[in-house]
């Protein structure tokens, strides 16, 4: 339908610890280039932390890392992606990296 609305993912923490997220990158499926799409991440207390826009059938990249700090089990980081604009449908890939450091012994 003709409404604003998100397609929403997450990634649930599987152990404490602190984390990092990187590549970060999207791209549409469909090729008219008229039609833009938004990929955006929140962290675990829904604040948005990135938000890439695409509008082509190439891969849009955000090199920055973003620390998530220090994460606790079962927290959520959240990843959306939304139609940027008055069309019908959208399709859009995206990619992401969450990386968790780890103490040597």
């Amino acid at each position: 339908p003709n409404d604003d609305n998100l397609t929403v993912a997450s990634f649930i923490v599987p152990e404490d610890g602190n984390y990092d997220l990187t590549d970060l990158a999207a791209r549409r499926v469909d090729g008219n280039p008229n039609e833009t799409s938004r990929y955006k991440v929140f962290n675990t207390k829904k604040e948005q932390i990135a938000d890439i826009q695409t509008n082509s059938q190439q891969w849009n990249s955000d090199t920055k890392t973003y620390s998530l700090g220090a994460l606790k089990s079962d927290d959520r980081i959240y990843f959306a992606v939304s139609r940027d604009g008055g069309y019908w449908w959208d399709a859009t890939e995206i990619n992401w990296t969450i990386t968790k450091h780890v103490s040597n012994p």
